[in-house]
């Protein structure tokens, strides 16, 4: 059997700011899009990396819990829940699938959300960015995963790393300039040959779990993330598959965790979806580390 999503809720709109109140939307969106209430969840899963001013503790996935209304009367629910984080950068939604799946096929789990939402941590910050600012846009998406009755879904999850030295991409709060800022503010260091190792690694993955699936590229949707704003056109261009990328975000704009989510939204909306008979999901990010998986609709 197979893990398949059944539903995917995203939040785009940019009046809304901050990691929570996005996520929390996407959430509501996707449970309310298949009649479920919030009592119908059995674990959520964050996997969204830059939060609202900085929070360590508790995990966002709680504070999601909470604004999104899941479960809240765990004393009297005939249903308990459990919600936790599960940080790997872009590649967080992929190995929140692979948790998934070992949850839903065990059985200890029915229905499993796995959400990610990012937002500069001040919820302030300009959403138009010259080459040195915060590029991405304030953005969620959820997943709503249920086991198939067959084989179709997610399969094999494949994920490789590879160290990047000096080239690693960060993102951290400095604590020796941040001054009275440290809940507002954030660096990122990334470089030009950090992407480059980006994109060849996750190339390099796929390339391999095609060949492993005898995958046609002209039939295989490509869903992928977005470490840097030409990684989909890029990626697709090498594997010569076709590319559904996420909404438009400007050219030096990119989605980071929630990218994969929505592109499958929008690859559901499109129609592109129920044109092709697999989707590759493929994503990049620190480490350096890549993650691919293939969807059979």
């Amino acid at each position: 059997m197979g893990v398949v999503i059944t539903r995917c809720g995203v939040s785009e709109e940019p009046w809304l700011r901050g990691s929570t109140p996005h996520a929390a939307k996407a959430v509501a969106e996707a449970l309310d899009g298949l009649g479920l209430a919030r009592q119908d969840v059995d674990v959520l899963i964050n996997v969204g990396v830059y939060r609202d001013a900085n929070v360590v503790e508790p995990a966002l996935a709680a504070l999601v819990q909470q604004a999104a209304g899941l479960n809240l009367d765990f004393g009297t629910s005939a249903r308990p829940m459990f919600s936790f984080d599960l940080l790997n950068g872009a590649c967080g939604v992929l190995n929140a699938v692979q948790v998934a799946q070992g949850l839903l096929e065990s059985g200890t789990a029915q229905r499993v959300v796995v959400v990610a939402s990012d937002d500069h941590p001040s919820g302030t910050a300009p959403l138009e960015v010259g080459d040195g600012g915060f590029r991405h846009v304030p953005a969620a998406a959820a997943l709503v995963l249920e086991r198939s009755p067959d084989d179709t879904g997610f399969g094999t999850i494949d994920v490789r790393t590879v160290a990047a030295g000096e080239h690693d991409t960060t993102g951290y709060v400095d604590v020796a300039t941040m001054g009275s800022k440290g809940r507002s503010s954030l660096t990122v260091h990334r470089t030009t040959t950090g992407e480059r190792l980006q994109l060849d690694l996750a190339t390099e993955l796929a390339a391999d779990r095609m060949r492993d699936e005898d995958l046609d590229p002209e039939t295989t949707l490509l869903l992928a993330g977005m470490p840097f704003p030409s990684f989909g056109d890029e990626l697709a261009e090498r594997l010569g598959t076709p590319y559904c990328p996420p909404p438009p975000t400007g050219p030096k704009r990119t989605v980071h965790t929630a990218a994969l989510g929505c592109s499958f939204h929008e690859a559901e909306r499109s129609g592109l979806l129920a044109e092709f008979g697999q989707v590759l999901f493929v994503t990049a990010g620190a480490g350096v580390s890549a993650a691919c998986g293939v969807y059979r609709p």
